[in-house]
């Protein structure tokens, strides 16, 4: 009958009609469909979906919890080659050195006024020279005469100063300190007469303190016969001074960060142009707003996802999960520098940063297929895992291949900062 033919033809058209999780028409074995079956089933469970909630929220959290333990700054060693002589000359350095003293510079720049300002040139090296970092008063420091700036050395040598101390500032009057200076650094074993007989016995050693233990004949000056003009026109320019560093308490990068931050604190607050100087002092200064900057570029960053994102046509929850997702994944690879002994560096920061980026390619199309698929929901899950499941993952091997040979360096600087950050970025 009619009626039963039609019965047969809607049959026909249904079972023609390709379910969910075979929508290309292609077999139900091939790996697409296979994907859409799957996440057809997920996402119609709600025990799969909150044990898959807690395994990334519990992997996120378990990273991020790690974050404060990494170490900040730098080893050495990583820079050379695996077992080789210098890998193992530096470590055998590093052991030694933290026994002793390391001697740094203050350097007091241009502007000082040395008739004016020995007050705080004296205050701030004092200062110095009392804080923890410092090796002075130990077993480690210089003690006695040894340990004084250039000015306490003048000041102590016998008869060259008689007006040290005049108002009761433990300084030189301005009008004398010049002359009192040259007379002091002047390479003599007799004083100029300038004094009484008898008061003192016009022996000169200063001249030799000077020389062997200041070096304040290698100041810059004004005069363009510079330290050889002993005239009281000449002017310092600049003068330095050395500070020795217990580095028995030095042993980790953190507290090199913050004997440089307290050192920092020390000159600033002389309100003089003073500042450290030194291969400590230039190596440690990126750590000291690192991390500010870093959490700001990434701020920026996810930012930066979210407005492309919406720029592409996506909704304001698509755009947001894709910033999310690449904040998430930036913060996990943070804390896998613990697991991978990785120390935070601007490198570790720059590959955590290119890290956002990467993310994208592992979330964006999915969220996209998504939003611009049909049906149901789990109708759309399927249909976007079934498109883009199998390019995301091509495209994570592939991403891995082109830096998986870094692997086999012979440097562990390679391995750590470019093969391990990178594994983290695609896991």
């Amino acid at each position: 009958s009619l009626k039963a033919r039609s019965k047969r033809a809607d049959a026909k058209g249904a079972a023609a009609e390709p379910s969910v999780g075979t929508v290309s028409g292609e077999p139900w074995w091939t790996p697409a469909e296979l994907i859409a079956r799957f996440y057809t089933a997920f996402s119609e469970s709600l025990p799969a979906k909150l044990a898959f909630l807690a395994i990334g929220a519990g992997l996120l959290v378990g990273l991020a919890v790690l974050v404060p333990k990494v170490e900040v700054g730098y080893k050495e060693a990583d820079l050379a080659k695996k077992g080789s002589y210098l890998a193992r000359g530096i470590k055998a350095m590093n052991e030694q050195v933290y026994s002793q003293h390391l001697e740094e510079l203050v350097v007091f720049g241009t502007g000082v006024d040395y008739t004016r300002d020995q007050s705080r040139i004296l205050q701030t090296y004092e200062l110095l020279r009392q804080s923890e970092w410092s090796a002075y008063g130990s077993g480690l420091g210089r003690t006695g005469a040894a340990a004084n700036t250039w000015l306490n050395s003048m000041y102590e040598s016998a008869g060259v100063a008689p007006h040290w101390n005049l108002y009761n500032d433990s300084v030189d009057p301005g009008w004398a300190f010049y002359d009192d200076f040259h007379l002091w650094r002047k390479p003599q074993v007799f004083l100029e007469p300038r004094y009484p007989a008898g008061d003192i016995d016009y022996l000169s050693f200063g001249g030799l303190f000077a020389g062997l233990l200041y070096s304040v004949n290698s100041f810059p000056y004004s005069s363009a016969d510079g330290p050889d003009d002993y005239s009281s026109d000449n002017k310092i320019v600049l003068s330095w001074q050395r500070v020795e560093l217990d580095m028995t308490k030095l042993q980790h990068t953190d507290d090199r960060v913050q004997m440089v931050r307290d050192f920092k604190a020390i000159t600033q607050g002389s309100g003089l142009n003073v500042y450290m100087l030194g291969e400590q002092y230039t190596q440690l200064e990126q750590f000291l707003n690192l991390d500010n900057y870093f959490w700001q570029a990434a701020g920026i960053s996810m930012l930066a996802v979210f407005v492309v994102a919406l720029l592409l046509g996506m909704s304001w929850c698509a755009a947001a999960l894709i910033a999310a997702f690449a904040l998430a994944l930036c913060v996990e690879v943070y804390g896998s520098l613990y697991l991978f002994d990785i120390s935070y560096q601007t490198l570790a920061c720059t590959s955590m940063l290119m890290s956002i980026g990467i993310s994208v390619e592992f979330v964006a199309h999915p969220v996209a297929a998504f939003e611009f698929a049909v049906g149901t929901r789990s109708e759309r899950l399927a249909e976007a895992m079934r498109r883009t499941a199998l390019p995301v993952l091509e495209g994570a091997i592939s991403s891995f291949l082109g830096f998986a040979f870094l692997a086999a360096s012979d440097f562990e600087f390679v391995t750590k900062y470019f093969f391990e950050i990178g594994r983290a970025s695609c896991r």
